[in-house]
């Protein structure tokens, strides 16, 4: 049984791990390692160049498969950023501590806290003062400036990575999106894919009101306007006042705003305004479907059911209205019901994508795929990169050690439950320390180099209430509205990305004004066509031609 204790006292009785020379500094293992003193086998002659390859790599202080990795200690100095939430130093954690023995792989932490991050990251690439290894993550920009300092770990997998390299052969997507430019591959993925985080917003209606009006959830546009003209009319909330706001929204955030429901239209719409299909990148603000949607959402103005707010108002003043001791709200575009409602949350459910007048319904998918792209990156300053490789590769080659990397410890931060789940332990808390603080001081937690696939995050795991509602909502409602292919965001050469974002900055700005004015004005035949033309002086096409290099590069 784990006893209660303080953070002061985990702290005292963590085990520092001594630290020396980094691996480009060279310790007096690593050295030895570099030289091996020759035994009688590798001083023999050997009868050809291979045999001589051969001998090295049997006589190297590397082990290539199995642990230990390395059969003497060698020490590599890794850049990382410390988690806020962590009340110790990586050192005195038990899976790091736990790691180094088994893999005879020391670890120099450089911690470095959130808010200097990417300024030290910056410092060094420019002052060429690089540790062994980045993670945490890098930004895309950086890693493609920087290529010429990093090592392409990629060309290591076949021979160094085995846990990788199945994850590449059963997930080509996730391969092709940490591509660089040159075609080398200079990261590793870290983090989480989140099987309930694939889209950013679901469509809630409030169900109590509709009992209340013995009204049905509506499934098409043209049954939607209508349920919302009730509850605009017909007093659900009961408090005697005409103060309902049938449909809400908050345009200025990817989870709250209106661009998921151009899938009604049979188009999409997203931050960058382009979406593929049949494996053509398509402009949005310039479909037919785009205008249908347009005049759609103006019927809901004139039928005053639309809160025109929307388009200024803050998530703040949304949930306000969401919180409010009279439930005001009828409809809304919402990552979860709770996030914009409250307390009221129980009356509102998500409702499947509504039928519009387009020939399919699509739905935003906008989750990246795979995780954090820039998560862990060796540089040129490590003189061996295969160890540091394999000691990736060991650390992500099961669920067992990611749990271990990521959680910490069974019975501490998380433990089985009586049906066989995992949970978050919530029993050895120390006092006055939330569940992440506890998570982040007993494991390395998030700032680290593990990957969980969809599939493995749900592995053996209870989630929580509100998160598995989500979830279910996304399988059972929304899933088979996403589009067949999804742009997923990857690398592309410095040039390329700042000339597709000057396109961008003037296309985005134009768009939300002539969407805004559209939806509460209405757009005339005229009107449409001198947006045609105004989007063709904008270059979209060029814009939407730099997108279909990208993804045919990636795809």
């Amino acid at each position: 049984m784990l006893i209660k204790k303080s953070l002061a006292v985990l702290l005292a009785a963590g085990l520092v791990a001594s630290l020396g020379a980094g691996c480009s500094g060279g310790s007096s293992s690593a050295s030895s390692a570099a030289s091996p003193a020759p035994s009688a086998a590798s001083s023999a002659p050997a009868s050809s160049k291979e045999e001589q390859s051969s001998a090295a790599q049997e006589e190297g202080n590397l082990n290539k498969t199995g642990v230990p990795i390395l059969k003497e200690a060698e020490e590599f100095t890794v850049m990382i950023r410390k988690s806020a939430l962590s009340k110790n130093t990586y050192p005195e954690k038990e899976p790091i501590q736990q790691m180094e023995k088994e893999t005879n792989v020391k670890i120099n932490w450089q911690e470095i806290a959130p808010s200097g991050w990417t300024e030290k990251v910056n410092l060094s690439f420019a002052s060429n003062e690089l540790p062994d290894a980045f993670i945490s993550g890098i930004d895309n920009s950086v890693l493609v400036r920087n290529m010429a300092a990093l090592v392409p770990i990629g060309d290591y997998v076949d021979e160094y990575a085995p846990a990788v390299k199945k994850l590449w052969e059963e997930r080509p997507d996730i391969k092709a999106a940490l591509t660089a430019p040159d075609g080398k591959i200079y990261s590793f993925d870290t983090g989480e894919e989140s099987a309930w985080g694939v889209t950013n917003s679901l469509l809630y209606i409030n169900k109590t009101w509709l009992d209340k009006l013995n009204l049905q959830v509506p499934t098409t546009t043209d049954e939607f306007r209508t349920v919302l003209e009730a509850f605009k009319s017909q007093d659900p909330n009961g408090n005697g006042q005409a103060d309902e706001i049938p449909f809400s929204f908050c345009q200025q955030d990817l989870s709250y705003n209106l661009y998921s429901m151009f899938g009604s239209f049979g188009i999409l719409d997203n931050a960058d305004h382009i979406y593929i299909k049949d494996g053509k990148v398509l402009f949005s603000g310039t479909q037919p479907g785009f205008r249908e949607a347009l005049e759609y959402f103006n019927s809901l103005v004139n039928a005053g059911v639309l809160d025109v707010e929307g388009f200024s108002q803050t998530l703040e003043q949304l949930q306000a209205k969401g919180k409010s001791g009279d439930v005001l709200l009828g409809a809304f575009l919402s990552y979860n019901n709770d996030t914009a409602t409250g307390d009221n949350f129980e009356n509102y459910i998500p409702i499947e994508p509504l039928k519009g007048t387009g020939d399919e319904v699509l739905w935003n998918r906008e989750g990246q795929m795979g995780g954090n792209k820039t998560g862990f990156v060796i540089t040129k300053n490590c003189k061996h990169p295969e160890a540091l490789v394999r000691w990736h590769d060991y650390i992500n080659s099961s669920w067992e050690n990611k749990m271990l990397w990521s959680f910490g410890p069974e019975g501490q931060a998380w433990k089985f439950n009586e049906d066989g789940l995992w949970i978050q332990n919530n029993d050895s808390l120390p006092e006055g320390a939330s569940w992440g603080e506890y998570r982040h001081t007993v494991a390395p937690g998030s700032q680290a180099n593990w990957f969980f696939t969809a599939e493995e995050g749900l592995n053996k795991r209870l989630l929580a209430k509100r998160t598995q509602e989500r979830l279910d909502a996304i399988t059972g409602l929304y899933e088979k509205y996403f589009p067949a292919e999804n742009l997923q965001k990857g690398f592309e050469d410095e040039q390329t990305s700042n000339d597709k974002n000057m396109l961008f900055v003037e296309i985005d700005s134009y768009l939300k004004t002539f969407v805004a004015n559209s939806i509460m004005k209405g757009v005339t035949d005229a009107q449409w066509e001198d947006h045609l033309k105004k989007c063709e002086s904008l270059n979209v096409e060029q814009y939407t031609s730099m997108w279909q290099t990208f993804y045919d590069s990636h795809k």
